[in-house]
């Protein structure tokens, strides 16, 4: 039996509350997302944030009891300061 899915998913990526990048994926592959920063968008201290509107329950998909609303997962992030 084939799980139910959507067919995208939005992923707004933002710092320090200001919104850097929109994109989109289906879910079914792994996705490298690379961010270049305007100058002067790093402080002292920094907030990076991923809001997933369109994220949904198994339950709500029909695929099983669980409720929780599940968006993504990252198996790596890393941090790279350009000169």
């Amino acid at each position: 039996m084939m799980a139910n899915t959507f067919e995208k998913q939005r992923i707004i990526i933002s710092l320090n509350g200001w919104e850097i990048q929109t994109r989109e994926t289906n879910g079914e592959e792994l996705k490298l997302i690379e961010l270049d920063l305007p100058p002067g968008a790093l402080g002292e201290t920094n907030t990076l944030t991923f809001t997933l509107p369109d994220a949904r329950s198994p339950a709500s998909l029909g695929n099983s009891l669980d409720k929780r609303i599940l968006g993504m997962g990252i198996a790596w992030l890393e941090l790279v300061p350009t000169p």
